[in-house]
């Protein structure tokens, strides 16, 4: 039989300030439709897809900005046993360490060895969770690269993209070269100005030039230390293409450091093409 899902029962605010449950089953990680929801029972289809429930659902900061209500999956999900492995990895991407470990010692109780490279990477980094699951599961971690390469091919990016600020997962990255480029732009719009950071020095690593435009983009990021990360980047890489930018950030950043970072890489992309 095809796996249904989980069900949770979450209250949403609706007209006149007042909040009502709605009835939610996820299929996997962020992914949900509404099973039950008593103003469409009340206004028909058509008209409650206009009111202020169904467009509070739509936005999902329901989903992002509360940890509480995916612990929750979480907790819904490990009781769905291997059907849910998937989604539990998934969950391995969170940005919540209550999350992530949960999903570790769901995924340690169900047994299923499908996990073990996002399992591994969290080792890696560290996690204590991540550990324990894997002695649950009477598997060594896996080798970092093999693991990382494991959850690009299969489509977990997500579960790296959450750990990319350890140095070892970082470095394991960049190891993995070209394959791993296309991964590490979609991680310079993280919402974590060390994971940008860290894709940043990855893709310096790898040198590859389809990573240059990205990386002058990030040169006009919120956070010095991504722009710092980007001049590093580019300096290494030394597309002559990013100097343009590069002068612009030196002369006119407001962080003295990054426009220090700047001028260090316009020298460095000099010399490499003097060479």
């Amino acid at each position: 039989m095809e796996w249904q899902g989980v069900e949770i029962e979450l209250q949403v605010p609706c007209a006149k300030g007042k909040k009502h449950p709605v009835r939610l089953r996820f299929t996997g990680w962020g992914e949900y439709e509404v099973i039950y929801n008593p103003c469409v029972e009340l206004l028909g289809e058509a008209l409650a897809r206009m009111a202020p429930c169904s467009h509070y659902l739509q936005e999902r900061k329901w989903w992002t900005g509360d940890s509480s209500l995916r612990k929750r999956v979480v907790d819904a999900l490990s009781q769905a046993g291997s059907p849910a492995v998937p989604a539990l990895i998934q969950a391995l991407g969170d940005n919540w360490e209550g999350v992530r470990s949960a999903a570790c010692g769901a995924l340690g109780a169900i047994g299923d060895p499908h996990a073990v490279p996002a399992l591994s990477v969290w080792a890696a980094a560290g996690e204590q969770a991540a550990q324990d699951a894997l002695q649950s599961l009477g598997q060594p971690p896996m080798e970092l690269q093999e693991a990382i390469t494991h959850l690009l091919h299969a489509g977990d990016w997500c579960v790296v993209q959450r750990a990319l600020w350890h140095n070892a997962v970082c470095e394991a990255v960049a190891q993995v070269g070209a394959p791993a480029v296309p991964a590490l732009i979609q991680a310079l719009g993280d919402n974590w100005a060390v994971v940008r950071s860290a894709a940043c020095a990855a893709l310096g690593v790898i040198g590859d030039l389809h990573a240059v435009p990205a990386l002058i983009q990030a040169l006009g990021d919120d956070w010095g230390s991504v722009r710092s990360a980007a001049c590093a980047a580019l300096g290494v890489i030394g597309d002559p293409h990013a100097v343009p930018a590069l002068e612009k950030v030196a002369a006119q950043d407001s962080d003295g450091g990054v426009r220090g970072a700047a001028r260090q890489a316009i020298r460095e992309i000099q010399e490499k093409n003097r060479q």
